[in-house]
């Protein structure tokens, strides 16, 4: 949440200057983001399933409630916010992370009561090497096609939309969700296992796979094998390309937030930074209320109040940090997170016959307690 407040105030607050050297370094930073955000989502949604039982049939309501109110007031509240900056015709055009998020909290539940790790896996897999295939070989003209490539798995090179294509990012969360699962089993199989170190291995592997293929990449530019001018090979290979996203990408910067995520476990563990951790915690629950609030902050109030640059800079970021926590506190104070389960707004014998009731019953249990992947 504190990378996101940073990628919208710097790009916000420096736009009348240009991005110079710390600023474009800045947003590389950022960039971790998002790939945390998806990954973590998966997470919970394996842990929380593993760990609750047959109780998972409650929390796989409240997530597709979320992911429901996402898709809907959450998108349209976010699209409210960039018409002051971009304008209502090009505003409408953008695709949020919270669209594939709440795509990835509706399925998730069902996924991990019906599937097993190595099954969503090999979805995870199979969606991301279709992504790759269509991003190649798919350019389809303006049109229907066009708007399905863009959903599906981004705009083409030419055009200058911003979004989160589906089929890549769901691949993510899908991935995260037997993240969430393996760790809980480890935790529960070995007590003395530690999460932190579960977290930390998978994400320096992601490290280590985002170097291997940049590498390969400039051997195989260097010995001609592909064009050094190959604008396709460059994006598939680039660790720092998020439209279309590609693997390296999301290996780098979700591998560098799980090692974080690592690191914060330790610290909680350890007691240290009690305040800081306990900060940073009120925000990761009011994570949605926060998510909307900062477009406000940034894209409408930093945006209108134009400030001129000035080394003091990030006292103004630490300032609207301090306004965005101070109204997550007073938000889940006041219990407000229950108004975010869109389910919670119609009667429950509506919810049961919609057809998301696959979703939220619980798949029948193993006797070693597991899902049964073929119910």
């Amino acid at each position: 949440m504190v990378l996101v407040c940073l990628s919208h105030f710097t790009g916000v607050y420096f736009r009348a200057e240009g991005k110079d050297a710390a600023v474009e370094s800045i947003q590389l930073v950022t960039m971790i983001a998002s790939p945390t955000f998806m990954l973590l989502s998966g997470v919970m949604v394996g842990f929380l399933h593993e760990v609750r039982g047959p109780a998972f049939a409650r929390t796989a309501r409240a997530f597709v409630g979320r992911g429901l109110f996402l898709l809907t007031v959450g998108h349209a509240l976010i699209l409210i916010s960039l018409i002051p900056r971009l304008g209502f015709d090009v505003a409408i055009t953008h695709g949020f992370i919270t669209d594939v998020i709440g795509i990835g909290i509706i399925e998730g539940p069902f996924l991990v009561q019906h599937a097993e790790i190595r099954e969503r896996l090999l979805l995870a897999a199979a969606l991301l090497f279709l992504g790759t295939l269509l991003v190649v070989g798919w350019t389809p003209a303006n049109g229907i096609e066009g708007a399905a490539r863009y959903v599906l798995v981004g705009p083409q090179p030419s055009q200058n939309i911003y979004n989160f294509p589906v089929l890549p990012w769901v691949a993510v969360h899908i991935v995260g969700t037997g993240v969430g699962t393996g760790l809980a089993r480890s935790m529960r199989d070995n007590p003395t296992s530690r999460p932190e170190t579960h977290l930390l291995r998978i994400g320096l592997a992601g490290l280590a796979f985002a170097t291997v293929v940049k590498l390969g990449y400039w051997v195989a530019r260097g010995t001609h094998v592909i064009e050094p001018d190959s604008s396709i090979a460059y994006i598939l290979t680039s660790p720092i390309e998020k439209l279309p996203p590609s693997l390296p990408y999301f290996a780098l910067y979700g591998g560098i937030g799980l090692i974080m995520t690592a690191a914060l476990l330790l610290t909680d563990r350890r007691r240290r930074l009690n305040r800081l951790v306990s900060a940073l915690a009120l925000l990761c629950r009011t994570s949605l209320f926060v998510f909307l609030l900062q477009y406000y902050v940034y894209y409408v109030i930093l945006y209108y109040l134009d400030l001129p640059y000035h080394l003091i800079w990030p006292i103004y970021f630490l300032a609207t940090l301090g306004l965005i926590y101070g109204c997550a506190k007073v938000w889940e104070g006041r219990g407000y997170n229950r108004h975010l389960n869109m389910l919670d707004w119609f009667p429950g014998r509506v919810v049961a016959a919609s057809a998301l009731s696959p979703i939220l019953e619980p798949a029948p249990r193993r006797l070693d307690g597991r899902s049964d992947p073929l119910s």
